[in-house]
């Protein structure tokens, strides 16, 4: 059977979202596999037996966001020793239906991106960066499906790891001209998916579903995975 990993960062405040979601995830996300979590935190806390907790310096916003693939670059290998397809989601998160095979890569599509669900129903292009000296730079003529989120993401190892390496590889030859891309790592993230259409399975903007419908209106779509609600600066404070 398909051995699953999820990926979760949570430093500062934002360790106090990790049982939440992980008791969500134990219950709905690919019910039935074996999954191991790998925790990146500068918290002192244990947890389960599955998960695996690596320690990571906090850097504020918008750091600890945007250097996300960096930090999976130095675990990958333990990783890829123990799952077959891995998953990043956002540690404020919690799954609320049953999340099934659907969510799994295949061969022709081995990496899984989601839908924005700010962007899903209206404006599917999104708000890219549009500056042409960042390499994040996505052309309006460039063809694109949807303007894809950052909070869920995933795939097989190999693939996912591959794009977390050029990722990380475009945001360290950005900084060096002192640029940062407007929405940081989803920039990134958007960018590469227009570069690799072809190697990606598209979800509904429901596995990536805002907590207060109201906001963006997802019609009749199931919410299966919550985006939860949040006070930004208590969370972002020291």
């Amino acid at each position: 059977m398909t051995r699953v990993g999820i990926i979760l960062i949570a430093t500062g405040r934002y360790i106090s979202f990790f049982d939440p979601v992980y008791k969500s995830y134990e219950k709905y996300f690919l019910p039935g596999y074996k999954k191991n979590y790998f925790l990146l935190t500068d918290s002192e806390q244990s947890f389960g037996d599955n998960v695996f907790t690596y320690k990571i310096e906090r850097k504020g916003f918008p750091g600890d966001t945007l250097y996300r693939y960096h930090h999976f670059m130095k675990i990958k290998d333990d990783i890829m020793d123990k799952v077959d397809v891995v998953y990043y989601t956002d540690v404020d998160m919690k799954a609320v239906f049953p999340v099934g095979d659907e969510i799994l890569p295949n061969e022709k599509q081995p990496l899984i991106a989601v839908a924005h669900p700010g962007f899903f129903l209206r404006n599917r292009m999104g708000t890219p960066e549009t500056r042409k000296e960042s390499l994040a730079y996505i052309s309006p003529n460039e063809k694109r499906p949807f303007y894809v989120c950052g909070g869920v993401q995933g795939g097989f190892v190999k693939n996912y790891f591959s794009a977390s390496e050029n990722i990380s590889n475009m945001i360290d030859r950005d900084g060096k001209n002192n640029i940062i891309a407007v929405w940081h790592d989803e920039s990134y993230w958007n960018r590469y998916m227009v570069s690799n259409l072809n190697k990606f399975k598209f979800m509904a903007a429901n596995y990536c579903h805002p907590q207060q419908t109201k906001r963006f209106g997802l019609g009749h779509l199931q919410p299966k995975i919550l985006a939860l609600d949040k006070d930004h600066e208590y969370f972002r404070a020291e």
